[in-house]
């Protein structure tokens, strides 16, 4: 990449990591703008609003006119705590500039995250439903409030070391990582890796996270099927984050051996063991001084359109007879007649997800998407269905798509297909 970028994101999207790693590594100008927002353009977000147009205004300004202002190499919005919900609304926080790098390593050691090297083991094989408590993958995706809720649920399914009160407020910015010596029971395992903000009152807001196929312990480019009792070590790089740990709360590690439905869970319920003289958690702790953030947004203009439908979406959790968690959502993304040309388009998505407990072969996916488009007496519909389910050795899918103009099926296909596992 040769011209110069501004990369901007969001702490709660799930494409996180690209404006740090673009900052750090281009030659040419770069710049990265990190706010609170979801998976939206920051002056469409629901979450502290920006003025997009205007950052990316004034970048062009900088180096297609040759403008003289000067831009910070970084800008974050560092979060401070608020109670956990899944609701959208403004965050509290501070916007930041020119951070000072000032990482810290601590370390595990029974239920306790310190300075000093831990010692001895912790086995850690946690609840399929470890992961009920996440936001949904990517935030912003769907039309209902879906941010991650209180960790307490998630953090009992977990092995969780925690720091002692902190004395004095403690500004992260970045990339943790931690270092794991672990040894396994089964040829395919995974962690979870989460750091959380636990108040003096026992709530657990999740800062970041990331989960790990343990059997990528050498590199993405070379997996292998591990060992059980033999001893490894990994490197995890976490999520980036930018948030404030005020003084009075601490800080937890929690570790799982699933991510649901985040992630798909190994083959077999596997057993991690930490061998704790060998892990530890390095912090992008930093010195940075308070900036101006970019302003409310200014007037756009939006699509001329009759809104037919409205939006509308919901959520459903339950806990079946025999213990299966069931995650429904639905989400209508309304339907409205173009004011230029006339089309009249809608659809809708509805996912259902389905794990138990104590079975990681009974994870289920399903999802359908619904498209309408129609115009005076002409209307077509395409409806796509799709299902994964998985065995011990692979993972099963299954597809169909139709298609109707007017109430006649035009075009049908039915697909099933069968992917070996392998490192999986």
């Amino acid at each position: 990449i040769e011209a110069a970028t501004l990369a901007l994101g969001g702490w709660t999207d799930a494409y996180v990591n690209a404006p740090l790693a673009l900052v750090e590594n281009l030659t040419a100008p770069a710049a990265a703008l990190l706010g609170p927002w979801e998976h939206k353009y920051p002056h469409i977000a629901k979450t502290n609003p920006a003025d997009f147009q205007g950052e990316v205004l004034g970048w062009f300004d900088r180096h297609m006119r040759g403008d003289d202002a000067d831009v910070p190499g970084m800008r974050a919005y560092l979060l401070d705590w608020d109670t956990p919900s899944a609701n959208y609304r403004d965050r509290p926080g501070r916007w930041v500039t020119d951070p000072v790098p000032e990482p810290v390593t601590l370390y595990p050691d029974g239920e306790t995250l310190g300075d000093l090297r831990g010692v001895g083991e912790v086995a850690v094989r946690s609840p399929m439903t470890v992961g009920a408590a996440s936001a949904y993958f990517c935030v912003g995706m769907r039309i209902e409030n879906e941010l991650a809720v209180d960790q307490g649920p998630d953090d009992a399914g977990s092995a969780c070391f925690d720091t002692a009160p902190l004395g004095e407020a403690m500004d992260v910015l970045g990339r943790a990582e931690a270092v794991l010596s672990f040894s396994v029971d089964k040829p395919v395992a995974q962690v979870c890796l989460r750091l959380c903000d636990v108040s003096p009152e026992g709530g657990s807001a999740r800062i970041t996270y990331r989960a790990f196929n343990l059997c990528h312990h050498t590199g993405h480019d070379a997996p292998e099927m591990l060992e059980p009792g033999r001893r490894y070590a990994a490197r995890v790089p976490l999520n980036a984050c930018g948030y404030r740990l005020a003084a009075g709360h601490r800080l937890r590690l929690a570790v799982s051996t699933g991510y649901w439905p985040v992630v798909w869970p190994a083959p077999d319920g596997a057993t991690v063991t930490l061998h704790l003289e060998g892990c530890a958690l390095t912090l992008p702790k930093v010195r940075a001084t308070d900036t101006q953030g970019p302003p409310p947004p200014r007037a756009f203009p939006t699509r001329d359109a009759e809104m037919l439908r409205a939006p509308d979406s919901r959520t459903e959790r339950r806990t079946d007879a025999d213990g299966t968690l069931m995650l429904e959502t639905f989400d209508d993304f309304g339907m409205a007649r173009d004011g230029v040309h006339g089309l009249v388009d809608g659809s809708t998505v509805t996912q259902r997800f389905s794990i138990h407990p104590d079975d990681p072969l009974s994870a289920d996916h399903w999802a359908q998407w619904e498209f309408t488009f129609q115009r005076e007496d002409w209307a077509v519909r395409i409806v796509t269905e799709n299902r994964m389910t998985a065995t011990a050795d692979t993972f099963r899918l299954w597809r169909k798509t139709t298609a109707w103009e007017g109430e006649s099926v035009v075009a049908e296909r039915e697909v099933c297909e069968d992917v070996p596992r392998g490192y999986f």
